[in-house]
């Protein structure tokens, strides 16, 4: 009985088995570990990218406040599963059998369990939708006077937004603030389960396909902005690094099941790692400048832009430095198709 009924209490990643648990792959050490280490790799990209900005533009962006809100958030993250540690593997061997008699705090340890699991859950979400809006506010300046950028630019985000309400929705939050005895026999229900079961595929899959739509953002961008072909390649490299953030979400979900069980260790483990990997690609893909020589940069052209019929022209202003970098949004050598 305690081996079924302990392991119900980590709804978030149960499924509906008879015995949804399996035996921890990633040690406590490891975990705490992959957390941190994650933390402090993304810190590095993220102070190099305000150092850029305020060193070479001498201000800051409009999706740089999203990208430290995301930081803080990853770093609360951390933070959070490091103080629930303890419960999230005492909670794995109550589920697996290898604790068989409940201590006297049982009940308190677990209901720890279920508050960090919840507070990390919508953290973890919210600086993981932090990051997508900070690359969908990046793409804002480009083409924005083209009327195709704009619908996609505006239907991307209001996917983004609504993917978000429903990860945030769909939370089990019965369960997940529930205390006591009633938190027993509410997070034991089969339909509690079955529900957190459906919703982890749910939550995931929204993830890829919200990646999947900035991906397409960053391609129309760079398919409609006129610049050197190496350029474009350098860009497109640095934009579809985003797949690896698609891979790391579905290496979370599809590499957890162990023998028809879930690895909750695993799970959380993976969710830091795509934190971390989806915070350094940020800081790369979001510079929006090219290394140029100063001679490039310094050249102005025109941008045509032919909306219904009407033609506007105008000369990109080149903004650089004494240290040959220009911004992307202001490249001279940028030239608008349209659509």
């Amino acid at each position: 009985m305690t081996k079924s009924l302990s392991s119900l209490f980590f709804p978030r990643q149960a499924t509906p088995t008879a015995s949804p648990v399996s035996l921890a792959r990633v040690s406590e050490t490891a975990l705490r570990a992959s957390l941190w280490a994650g933390v402090a790799i993304s810190l590095i990209f993220l102070i190099a990218r305000i150092w850029i900005r305020l060193k070479v533009f001498r201000r800051l962006q409009p999706d740089d406040p999203f990208v430290l809100t995301a930081w803080l958030l990853a770093l609360a993250h951390a933070v959070i599963w490091t103080a629930v540690s303890k419960e999230l593997y005492f909670n794995l061997d109550l589920a697996t059998g290898r604790i068989t008699n409940l201590p006297p705090d049982f009940l308190q340890r677990i209901e720890r369990l279920l508050r960090g699991n919840l507070a990390a859950y919508l953290i973890g979400y919210t600086s993981l939708w932090s990051i997508k809006i900070s690359f969908i506010v990046f793409f804002r300046k480009f083409g924005e006077k083209l009327r195709f950028h704009r619908i996609a630019w505006y239907v991307v985000l209001g996917f983004c937004v609504a993917s978000f309400a429903v990860c945030i929705g769909t939370v089990d939050y019965r369960c997940l603030t529930s205390k006591g005895v009633k938190m027993i026999s509410i997070c034991m229900e089969p339909r509690t389960t079955s529900f957190e079961f459906v919703t982890l595929r749910l939550t995931t899959a929204l993830d890829v396909l919200t990646d999947f739509s900035i991906i397409f953002l960053s391609t129309n961008v760079l398919w409609r902005v006129q610049l050197r072909l190496w350029t474009k390649l350098a860009l497109g490299g640095i934009f579809s690094l985003t797949i690896f953030v698609v891979i790391v979400a579905i290496v979370r979900v599809v590499g957890a099941p162990t023998n028809g069980k879930l690895d909750l260790s695993w799970l959380v483990c993976w969710h830091g790692i795509e934190l971390s990997v989806a915070l350094i690609i940020v800081s790369l893909a979001s510079f929006r400048i090219l290394y140029t020589s100063k001679q490039q940069s310094s050249r102005s052209g025109p941008i045509g832009l032919n909306q219904g019929g009407s033609d506007v022209s105008k000369t990109a202003r080149s903004k650089t430095s004494g240290t040959g970098w220009t911004e992307l949004s202001d490249a001279s050598a940028t030239r608008l198709e349209p659509a």
